[in-house]
């Protein structure tokens, strides 16, 4: 079905409680390094596998307890207390972060179900994208867990199929 920009945000900030989607978005890969980089206007199409409407902190601490890890003093895991947002608000009973005037989508990623780097409208190998990609080894590192929970948040109007309760949701 296709759908507006407007009417998916409407749709999205309908949904109660956590939800399972997958979608498609099309992005500037984030932290590219832009000196000496010849694709530095490239786009990366992902689709992905997550959850909307879901807790960070409450997701770790679950983590935790599967991996029991960390341990506290008295043979406990420790309980995760999660940072403040570093940018945006998030925008009560909707999956939303707001930034500036913009809509970000804050989505748990379950599984990268693939991507493709596109420059000038041409696909390109990602072995030429990765030397000025940021490094994420570090990702992670407070959640003390073997099997991180990833947060992700993208652009609303960088979302360009959804799929929610089966329905393939087309933006035009």
């Amino acid at each position: 079905m296709n759908i507006t920009l407007n009417a998916l945000k409407d749709r999205l900030a309908s949904v109660r409680g956590a939800k399972i989607i997958t979608f498609t978005a099309l992005t500037k890969p984030s932290g590219m390094r832009k000196t000496g980089n010849p694709y530095a206007t490239c786009m990366k199409e992902s689709r992905v596998n997550g959850i909307i409407n879901w807790s960070y902190e409450k997701a770790v601490n679950n983590q935790r307890l599967r991996e029991s890890q960390p341990m506290d003093d008295f043979g406990n895991v420790e309980a995760f207390h999660a940072a403040p947002r570093q940018w945006g608000q998030r925008v009560r009973g909707t999956p939303f972060v707001e930034h500036n005037g913009t809509f970000y989508l804050e989505v748990k990623v379950q599984n990268a179900l693939g991507h493709r780097y596109l420059f000038e409208e041409q696909v390109i190998e990602a072995e030429h994208i990765k030397p000025f990609l940021p490094n994420r080894d570090n990702e992670g590192i407070r959640q003390e867990v073997d099997n991180i929970i990833i947060l992700r948040d993208y652009k609303l109007e960088s979302i360009k199929q959804v799929i929610l309760d089966q329905e393939v949701l087309t933006v035009v």
